[in-house]
């Protein structure tokens, strides 16, 4: 679960997390997590494309960020203003789009090719 300080180091079984890291763990295996994931400061919201195996996270600044299921980044997207704050995802089920809902709107977004194209 995403915290605004990122997930703590020194937890047994767990890598070292860098600044405002958030584990994402496999539900079969909660002892450590499959990834992390560096939004950077202040997260509070993540999501997953299971189609396309990514992973939606935002920060302060930036409304939607994406990564494959591996942590490494795919894109940036910024909607609303930097005040807005990103609350929560909503994929939807055939993948490369998803509603951010943010503190002041709710916005549609289709991913571009060339992000669903790398996230494998």
């Amino acid at each position: 679960m995403p915290y605004g300080a990122g997930n703590n180091n020194g937890i047994p079984g767990h890598p070292a997390s860098p600044g405002y890291g958030t584990f994402i763990y496999d539900l079969s295996k909660l002892s450590a997590p499959m990834v992390t994931v560096t939004p950077g400061a202040y997260p509070n919201a993540v999501g997953f494309d299971e189609k396309h195996k990514l992973i939606y996270a935002q920060n302060f600044d930036v409304d939607l960020i994406v990564y494959n299921h591996g942590g490494a980044k795919l894109g940036e997207f910024e909607m609303d203003d930097r005040n807005a704050q990103t609350r929560a995802f909503f994929p939807h089920p055939d993948g490369g789009k998803v509603l951010v809902l943010t503190g002041k709107s709710l916005f549609w977004c289709e991913l571009p090719k060339s992000v669903i194209d790398r996230a494998g």
